[in-house]
């Protein structure tokens, strides 16, 4: 395996260049990887003392999983964080939080790069968030026996490392020192395949959203939108979730304001949606007046939605219709019943909320969407009900965190 992985790694190297004259977006991805070794070892010159803690994420979601980690006191104090990204949106959106350190892109997983990336680095603790596995990264931070542990890992039995092609990994993560799973049937599923480092360890999304819940500021421009009144808000939203709204403000008329936070931000996209909502008055966030006389404000800029929730008493989280879906912790760190469409299976955080009765997967708009809403809207203190029994939840999954920095130090 190793062998042909290695002549693929090759292949993709020299060819991406080549590749990268037709294609804007390759061509930057191997630019952005081309100099991150020599980049290292300049930044290795002039390094501080500290011992180097380095985490590799995927994208941006996953650097938000280590927020809580890398800003909490005892972990900055003792460690300089170096993150590593294989996403663009991750290596630009991201920030580094408390003291010293540095973000990288990972190069492409030849195993020369790697051995040279983790000579120069050369780490005190590695920590992988979620499942991005890379076979030369691993290979490479074994042979120099850096201490190594994983975090928020959701091995499914539908992943790649329990099938064939995936035995040479399940050895590298055998040897990690600790694999931090979200839940007691992930860590079944790796007991089962012979893991004997796997721990339980609430998901740090929750920890992060407390995080930003509790530093939330306030946007005066909502604030008077809401005026006081029942308030849903559709936090990225796709179409579907926009027409379903749309039909239940035109058919049922409900006094209630309505907040719509897209997936899509792009212009001809909002367009849509002021076309959409023309009838029941909307306005766009963007523009700079008061938006007292409408139904609908669209969030038509970035960064809005997770101090938008704070003005809401209903969360309608897109995404479950389609491909995935969104973020639903950032509505029920504001104590907000949730609904969703109905594809959440491959989503524990989802599931877990739906079992405690703080979400509801609906199927359509005959079918469960109109009763939900309607019945949330009416009962105020079933509302206040479920806001009471979020905040315990969520308190419940964050109570881990400072014996698990603990653990790392």
């Amino acid at each position: 395996m190793s062998r042909a992985y290695n002549l693929t790694v090759l292949f993709v190297e020299k060819l991406l260049p080549l590749i990268g004259v037709f294609n804007k977006k390759l061509k930057r991805f191997y630019f952005q990887r081309k100099n991150t070794v020599s980049r290292i070892e300049e930044w290795s010159k002039t390094k501080s003392n500290k011992p180097i803690a380095w985490f590799h994420c995927a994208s941006l979601g996953e650097y938000e999983m280590i927020v809580p980690i890398i800003r909490h006191k005892l972990f900055f104090e003792k460690y300089e964080t170096i993150i590593t990204f294989f996403s663009e949106s991750g290596y630009n959106h991201s920030k580094i939080l408390y003291g010293t350190g540095s973000k990288f892109y990972l190069p492409i997983d030849s195993l020369s790069k790697m051995r040279r990336m983790v000579t120069c680095l050369n780490p005190s603790l590695f920590v992988l968030v979620k499942y991005e596995l890379w076979f030369n990264l691993l290979k490479a931070l074994e042979e120099q026996s850096i201490r190594r542990v994983l975090v928020n890992g959701n091995f499914i039995n539908s992943h790649f490392v329990f099938g064939f092609f995936g035995k040479p990994y399940q050895q590298k993560l055998k040897n990690f020192e600790r694999i931090y799973v979200l839940n007691e049937s992930v860590h079944r599923n790796l007991v089962e395949h012979g893991f004997t480092n796997s721990q339980v360890l609430s998901d740090l999304r929750y920890t992060r959203v407390a995080m930003v819940a509790e530093s939330n500021t306030s946007h005066e421009l909502i604030e008077r939108f809401v005026q006081n009144k029942t308030t849903l808000i559709i936090g990225s939203s796709w179409p579907h979730e926009e027409d379903l709204v749309l039909r239940y403000l035109l058919e049922v008329n409900p006094d209630i304001r309505v907040i719509i936070a897209p997936h899509d931000v792009s212009e001809p996209h909002i367009l849509e949606i002021v076309q959409k909502f023309k009838n029941v008055g909307v306005s766009r966030i963007s523009a700079a007046k008061d938006h007292k006389g409408e139904q609908v404000l669209i969030l038509d800029t970035i960064g809005h939605l997770s101090s938008a929730y704070q003005y809401a008493d209903i969360a309608f989280v897109g995404g479950a219709f389609g491909k995935g879906l969104h973020n639903v912790l950032e509505a029920l760190a504001f104590g907000l019943p949730i609904i969703t469409g109905p594809k959440i299976s491959k989503f524990p955080e989802a599931l877990e909320l739906q079992n405690e009765g703080l979400l509801v997967s609906i199927q359509s708009y005959e079918q469960g969407f109109v009763q939900t809403l309607r019945s949330l809207i009416d009962d105020v203190d079933r509302r206040n009900q479920l806001k009471v029994d979020a905040k315990l939840f969520l308190k419940a999954k964050t109570g881990e965190l400072d014996s698990f920095v603990k653990e790392l130090l």
